[in-house]
């Protein structure tokens, strides 16, 4: 079995402002619930939120809400992360973070949510120390694509993965260096 892969790596500075509808959670979210269509979205786990996995390792749930129901959110992190896309680690240099596993519910979208949830999240990273934020979006999700060149965001390098029977892999990058290396 042959799976090709290509992420758009996007990168900008840590500038942002805090949000009234965004919050920043460094535990699992106890006191928000997620809409009633959260189970109609195919291919989606919101289990990480309500999990202490990914806050034990220092990760932070950027979290869009209204009242007390989860509206979009992403995730923000200071650490090294998989990125299983590629399958290969994401080594963060000392003044970057990543943002990754992005979401806003489909009855939401339109509304320019995500930009105050990014927002949010690239003030969060400067309050920790970090001038830069990374992102990755796979090439297919062309709206997402166009959603990161709207907020500004440069494009700094395309990373490719070929998967061989999930055993061996290829991996290549076009563009510019990050500070920030990826590594099997």
């Amino acid at each position: 079995m042959l799976q090709w892969t290509c992420l758009r790596v996007f990168e900008c500075p840590a500038v942002g402002s805090p949000d009234a509808m965004v919050s920043v959670f460094e535990r699992p979210l106890g006191n928000l619930a997620l809409p009633s269509e959260a189970e109609a979205v195919a291919g989606e786990t919101f289990y990480h939120l309500f999990s202490p996995e990914r806050f034990d390792k220092g990760d932070r749930a950027i979290v869009c809400h209204d009242e007390h129901t989860v509206i979009g959110y992403t995730w923000l992190s200071f650490k090294d992360l998989w990125v299983s896309e590629c399958h290969l680690f994401l080594s963060l240099a000392e003044d970057e973070a990543v943002t990754y596993d992005a979401f806003v519910f489909p009855q939401h979208r339109g509304r320019g949510l995500y930009a105050g949830i990014e927002s949010a999240a690239l003030a969060e990273a400067r309050n920790h120390g970090r001038r830069r934020v990374i992102t990755f979006v796979e090439s297919r999700n062309v709206s997402s694509l166009k959603t990161q060149l709207r907020l500004g965001k440069t494009l700094a390098m395309s990373l490719y993965s070929i998967q061989f029977f999930n055993r061996f892999s290829l991996h290549w990058a076009t563009g510019r260096p990050l500070a920030s290396r990826f590594y099997k």
